[in-house]
């Protein structure tokens, strides 16, 4: 989140926190979760403030160019790709009583 905050707000992007060799605690990752999200969300309410969601814009790995917006998009529904991905390896696993990975799912389960 970091990374794409960078990008999306035309920085320089700075390293991934997974190059860090030190470990980190729980505590200290949900610290930057936290961190992260506030920024995210800064860089995002900037954009829509400007005006700015359908100026182009390109990653440094890929080599099509995409609206600030559609990066914003990306970020907010990337991980739903990775839960997918845990899900399925737990079905190939069989495990039985698989958690909810749709956020309607989450709130109906929740009630």
């Amino acid at each position: 989140m970091f990374r794409w905050s960078d990008r999306i707000a035309g920085r320089p992007v700075r390293e991934s926190i997974e190059r860090v060799p030190q470990p980190r605690t729980p505590g200290e990752l949900l610290e930057l979760l936290e961190q992260a999200h506030r920024e995210l969300e800064d860089v995002a309410l900037r954009v829509e403030r400007d005006g700015r969601h359908d100026e182009p814009m390109q990653a440094e790995f890929r080599p099509e160019h995409f609206t600030r917006g559609t990066a914003i998009v990306h970020v907010l529904t990337h991980g739903m790709h990775h839960r997918a991905q845990a899900l399925n390896m737990l079905r190939r696993l069989g495990v039985a009583d698989l958690p909810a990975l749709d956020a309607i799912e989450w709130e109906v389960r929740t009630r």
